[in-house]
């Protein structure tokens, strides 16, 4: 362009060509600049011999090279994703190129599929990085597939997220519904007993962690307080016992237990533990009268009740080393409780249910994950659904044993449901041993001067051993050398 039509408003329009044609080649050497970069690996030559192979990717070139029709009416199935997107089309090289990302040929997709989920990273991270350098129709759902179906992704898991609190129903008195749990401090096994209505507790040293240890403690407190309408407790062995099966049917008494490991479904018991143990550890640190010390907490005001746990279980205050009038020490009904524990109970509602989300039911012979439950382990444990043992809680067998969890520690498995056998986890240790051998599609053309590199190589096998075994699917398996022995 001249230095006056550039300076002009009403430049000439013959210089408008020259200009375009130099901006075009100018664009046109620095896509090619960038396809060189991106050609410049040991696998280029295996590309550009699948892309020849492929049918599709030809017609695509055939295309690309000669003018697209203008309708996709006339294309195969297989060609019409292209079509929308031929603006973006160029060849290079004998390779397809989608702006600077390589259409992979279909023989060499499984193979950049494991490549792109090298790392087991999730699908949206995945999906990032082949958006980066690859393409080719329903890439997007092919990652998805390919990663749900992950056993090393199935077997290590996050954690599932939190479901909506479902608060326990607030009882109509004191003493109708409690909770039981046992806890260990210094090498000491103690029984706690809580009041849903009034958190007033009641703590036991057990010498024994037998049912007939825990039913002792439980009988006195029954007769001084009454029989409950209901009992909850966790899944320990110390309650689930036909001495506590029977211990509850001749005291007429509900026994609801909560899912193991799950402590927030018996979350009253867990705060009577937690101020239980802080009331022990201070009284032998300042060599303190324990009972005293329990007398004093259960006659302080709560916040949440402007009440103490005295008041609300026996509508009075109780007596204390604190010099009192005795009007205060006289019965009184507090008619507000039941409201206050709700208003309570909505609060802390609305600020858990912050980011929850609700799980979606399982169905009985659905195979699953457990969440580990060991500290330091972090494989998840395939098993089946048998029944729907509460609300949220599930029973799962797994190698034979029947374990009880909460919706929380179970999460449904990507894998089918063929592999939900008892050995199963023996199985896919021995098929994630053979993914590292599973052979890929190849041709045996292929130049010999241009091997593939190491990342490509490893999923090679050779088909002219005639000794081969095969998994339960049907992929061929090579067995490692060690050492170089023949074995």
């Amino acid at each position: 362009m001249l230095l006056a039509d550039t300076l002009s408003r009403h430049h000439l329009d013959n210089s408008t060509d020259e200009a375009r044609s130099v901006d075009s080649d100018l664009d046109q050497v620095d896509s090619l600049e960038e396809i060189n970069e991106i050609l410049n690996c040991e696998t280029t030559t295996i590309f550009q011999d699948h892309t020849t192979k492929d049918q599709d990717l030809q017609q695509v070139k055939s295309f690309i090279q000669s003018g697209w029709p203008e309708s996709s009416k006339d294309l195969s199935p297989a060609i019409t994703p292209y079509f929308h997107l031929r603006d973006e089309l160029t060849t290079h090289e004998g390779l397809v190129f989608r702006g600077d990302r390589v259409v992979i040929p279909k023989s060499l997709r499984k193979q950049v599929l494991n490549e792109l989920h090298a790392a087991h990273q999730g699908i949206a991270s995945t999906s990032r990085r082949a958006r980066e350098t690859v393409y080719w129709p329903h890439l997007n759902q092919e990652l998805k597939d390919h990663i749900s179906h992950c056993i090393t992704c199935d077997t290590f898991n996050s954690k599932q997220p939190k479901e909506p609190l479902i608060p326990h129903e607030i009882p109509k008195r004191a003493w109708a519904k409690i909770g039981c749990d046992i806890f260990e401090f210094e090498k000491k096994s103690y029984l706690v007993t809580v009041d849903y209505y009034s958190n007033f507790f009641e703590v036991d040293r057990l010498e024994k962690l037998t049912s007939l240890a825990v039913i002792k403690k439980l009988k006195p407190h029954f007769a001084r307080f009454g029989i409950p309408n209901t009992l909850v407790t966790d899944n320990g062995p110390q309650f689930i016992s036909d001495d506590f099966r029977d211990f509850s049917m001749k005291y007429q008494f509900e026994h609801i237990t909560t899912s193991p490991y799950h402590h927030q479904s018996n979350g009253k018991a867990e705060s009577a533990v937690k101020q239980a143990k802080r009331i022990i550890r201070t009284c032998k640190s300042s060599n303190d009268d324990i009972y005293l010390a329990l007398l004093a907490h259960r006659n302080t005001p709560q916040t949440t009740h402007e009440t103490s746990p005295a008041q609300r279980l026996f509508n009075r205050r109780t007596k204390t080393l604190l010099p009192v009038s005795e009007k205060l020490l006289q019965p009184k009904i507090n008619p507000q409780a039941n409201k206050r524990i709700q208003q309570r109970q909505q609060l802390q509602k609305k600020y858990h249910d912050r980011g929850a989300k609700e799980l979606s039911p399982l169905r009985k012979g659905e195979v699953v994950r457990l969440q580990p439950t060991r500290i330091g382990e972090k494989k998840w444990k395939r098993g089946i659904v048998v029944r729907k043992a509460g609300i949220r809680s599930y029973e799962v067998q797994c190698k034979g044993y029947t374990y009880t969890r909460n919706r929380k520690f179970i999460r449904r498995s990507r894998l089918p449901a063929e592999f939900g056998s008892d050995n199963a986890d023996e199985e896919m240790s021995d098929m994630s041993e053979a993914e590292e051998n599973v052979s890929v599609p190849t041709d045996n053309d292929l130049p010999q001067e241009n091997p593939q590199p190491a990342h490509l190589e490893r999923n090679e096998t050779s088909t002219e051993t005639s000794s081969t075994s095969k998994t339960r699917s049907g992929r061929l398996v090579k067995k490692p050398d060690r050492l170089g022995i023949d074995t």
